[in-house]
């Protein structure tokens, strides 16, 4: 009896750690048809202005994306005005997107057909103290994701208004969750 359970012991405790069962943990790229773009929410203060958007995966599988969209925007007769982009991981006085100072541009993931991320843009939609001398007003905004290849195309509703910037905007990174800060603001 002793000898039976010494074996037990020495041959059937063999554990294989760090591995699985052959499973990925690689998380793909997504792609354009495994997602949506829409139009979230804004913020607008004294000649200021926050626009935020959620990023829909509608695929079967998870995927991610990370870093910062680029967009551009057609006006009525199919003229594409000129605004001038930065890329900005920060935020600070009224530009209320994007990330904690210090904080790395995260990967985003998107949990199969409903993982939501989201980004924001920043800018001003008034002259006033701004040295733009011309301000864009259209409905019509195309936005290209990072590592995506395609253009999504995004028409706001009357409703919803236009896009209205006087002079350059700050587009901030694609973070996780649907109010295009991290940490996430609870107020979306």
């Amino acid at each position: 009896m002793k000898l039976l359970i010494a074996a037990l012991c020495v041959g059937t405790f063999v554990v294989n750690v760090g591995q699985d069962s052959g499973a990925s943990n690689t998380v793909t790229t997504c792609t354009r048809g495994d997602l949506r773009l829409e139009y979230n929410t804004s913020r607008v203060a004294t000649g200021n202005l926050n626009l935020y958007f959620l990023i829909k995966n509608v695929g079967p599988d998870t995927c991610s994306l990370r870093g910062f969209p680029r967009v551009s925007y057609v006006e009525p007769h199919d003229t594409q005005p000129s605004v001038p982009q930065t890329n900005s991981a920060d935020s600070d006085g009224n530009d209320s997107g994007g990330l904690r100072p210090g904080l790395s541009i995260p990967t985003a993931r998107l949990a199969g057909s409903h993982g939501v991320v989201s980004f924001s843009i920043y800018g001003r939609d008034e002259t006033n103290g701004n040295a733009a001398k011309e301000c864009i007003k259209t409905r019509t905004m195309l936005t290209e994701l990072p590592d995506v290849k395609g253009v999504f195309t995004l028409l706001l509703t009357p409703d919803e208004g236009n896009f209205a910037w006087c002079g350059g905007i700050t587009m901030h990174p694609i973070v996780p969750g649907t109010s295009g800060t991290d940490p996430p603001n609870k107020a979306f």
